[in-house]
């Protein structure tokens, strides 16, 4: 099966079933037919979980390259006083 279709959403104060709660729903195709599935607010939270490490992971990242390239230009600016003198 593969995921067809991802939808999160939070819903409204009024709602009946689910008021200012976060909810998810999943369609899922395969070769005998697709089908939806409803996620808990446990399952939505998990989801976020993982973005957020993804997120981080990915911030920690370049925020490394950019040390790295400013480092790197320093060094540069140096070599070229140097030279100069």
């Amino acid at each position: 099966m593969k995921i067809k279709n991802l939808h999160i959403e939070r819903k409204e104060a009024f709602d009946p079933n689910y008021p200012n709660q976060l909810v998810g729903l999943v369609q899922l195709q395969g070769p005998h037919g697709k089908t939806e599935v409803k996620l808990s607010s446990l399952t939505v939270s998990d989801i976020f979980k993982l973005i957020k490490e993804d997120v981080q992971h990915v911030a920690n990242y370049n925020a490394s390259q950019a040390s790295s390239a400013v480092d790197e230009a320093q060094g540069e600016a140096l070599l070229l006083e140097q030279d100069n003198e």
